[in-house]
């Protein structure tokens, strides 16, 4: 709960540091939009203030002019006035747009428009009487007080407009001052609000970074623990890959010693078994009753003798019938119904098959395994109960998985463990024939194919077999 809470802490301290952030950048384009704007009107007054002083120029060169004209009759000394009266009106209607925002200068602009064009007047009549001759004219002209009062209302007005210019000039500078230092102050106080807010941030981080460091090193110990589990489990892998492989070597010799030495019984027993036959058909006649039943027990055993070498020799054989191929567990189904028709009639036995896979395997060994199950599900049967024998299939990501059911005797759960075990027998051959090495066959068989086998039972009722063919299968 307290971690959640840091973290809601820390969110709205981020989210208050990118809006002051947001405001600062949008107070610096303010800034800079206001310095220009008030940069703008300050070159625009300084603007006005200069055409002023060429307009009141104009006038003065026009004035001089028309003195020079008038005392030395030099039409050179009428530049100046041609000058003043081409551009006066031009210069008039700059300024009355430029100062159009301000109704006090325009005024003065227009009281000075008048007046210049009364100046004008006196100017222009003095020099066309000069130019016709009549001096007397223009002297009285000039020497009236009209020129002059009119020149004095002229300076007074470009004094006027100078001086609003000026006025407006230090009132924008002030404006620009105030903007610009309010711009500042506020830039500095959020500014250093967010600073005092990161740093609230990096003191809220730091115990959670300290916290991720530990969790980092214990995460670090648990990988390197996890490496080392699985350098160790990497070794073991290899260890147990070279005890399988050499387990697989001393299985073969034992296979190959279990074939040659069963292959060798077998001839010294032959030998017993024919000099026994020999001697009974040469002395039979002569041998007492004691010594008939002798005879027969030595029979009986070189007969289990026998059957126990033939055993060995099958046993041994597993998995050198051929190699791996797909297998139709279908097809190998319906082999085994033909070969025993005679035993399911005779039982009456009802045989339930689902849709079987194709498998990987040994042909003969997976038919032999078959057989032995289902063989084994008819024999081991109550003598008043019809044998019902059903096979089930599913399969998982890596494994055939194998159930075949049966309503036998069932076996004892102390017995459960043993019945895989070679030449055990739990019933004896009065009851049920047999060699005790059939299960055992399976168990190899299935563990041929990397597989594994077992059994469940209930005394009775009957038993399951489940057992697994490994899918990829390889030679």
């Amino acid at each position: 709960m307290d971690q959640n809470n840091d973290g809601v802490s820390i969110l709205k301290s981020i989210y208050v540091s990118l809006f002051i952030l947001i405001l600062i950048v949008a107070g610096i384009f303010f800034l800079v939009a206001a310095i220009k704007n008030s940069q703008k009107w300050l070159v625009h007054t300084v603007d006005v203030k200069h055409k002023t002083e060429r307009l009141h120029s104009f006038i003065k060169d026009a004035e001089r002019g028309q003195r020079g004209y008038l005392l030395t009759n030099e039409t050179s000394y009428n530049k100046p006035y041609n000058k003043a009266t081409d551009q006066l009106d031009d210069q008039i209607e700059e300024l009355k747009a430029e100062t159009a925002y301000n109704p006090a200068q325009q005024a003065n602009i227009k009281k000075l428009d008048s007046l210049l064009y009364l100046k004008l007047d006196i100017l222009e009549r003095t020099i066309d009487a000069q130019k016709a001759g009549n001096d007397d004219t223009a002297l009285n002209i000039v020497n009236t007080d009209r020129g002059q009062y009119l020149m004095r209302e002229i300076n007074t007005v470009i004094q006027n407009i100078l001086k609003d210019q000026d006025t407006l000039f230090e009132e924008r500078k002030q404006t620009q001052l105030y903007t610009y230092y309010l711009a500042i102050a506020l830039l500095i106080a959020c500014l250093g609000y967010m600073i005092l807010n990161l740093l609230r941030i990096r003191n809220q981080l730091r115990p959670l970074i300290e916290k991720l460091k530990n969790n980092n090193e214990s995460l670090q110990q648990s990988v390197d623990a996890k490496n080392e589990e699985i350098r160790l489990r990497e070794i073991q892998e290899a260890i147990n890959k070279t005890l399988i492989d050499r387990l697989q070597d001393k299985n073969k010799e034992l296979n190959q010693f279990a074939y040659i030495a069963s292959h060798d019984l077998q001839e010294p027993l032959r030998t017993v078994d024919n000099f026994i036959t020999i001697f009974e058909e040469d002395y039979g006649d002569k041998l007492d009753e004691e010594a008939s039943a002798y005879f027969n027990f030595i029979y009986g055993a070189t007969e289990r003798m026998k059957n126990l070498i033939t055993g060995l020799l099958n046993y041994s054989r597993i998995g050198r019938s051929g190699k791996i191929e797909a297998v139709d567990l279908n097809i190998i189904l319906n082999d085994i119904i033909i070969d025993y028709t005679s035993l399911l009639e005779a039982s009456d036995a009802q045989l339930k098959l689902p849709k079987l896979p194709t498998v990987n395997g040994y042909e003969i060994e997976i038919k032999q395994l078959f057989s032995n199950l289902i063989s084994n599900a008819i024999k081991f049967i109550p003598e008043d109960r019809q044998p019902t024998i059903e096979i089930k299939y599913t399969e998982d990501q890596m494994y055939h998985i194998f159930e075949i059911h049966d309503n036998g005797i069932g076996i004892k759960p102390a017995h459960i463990n043993k019945i895989f075990e070679m030449f055990t027998r739990l019933h004896s051959t009065s009851q049920y024939e047999g060699k005790g090495i059939g299960l055992s066959f399976c168990k190899k068989i299935v563990e041929l194919h990397e597989g594994t086998i077992k059994a469940e039972s209930e005394l009775g009722v009957g038993s399951i077999f489940k057992f697994t063919f490994k899918k990829d299968l390889q030679p």
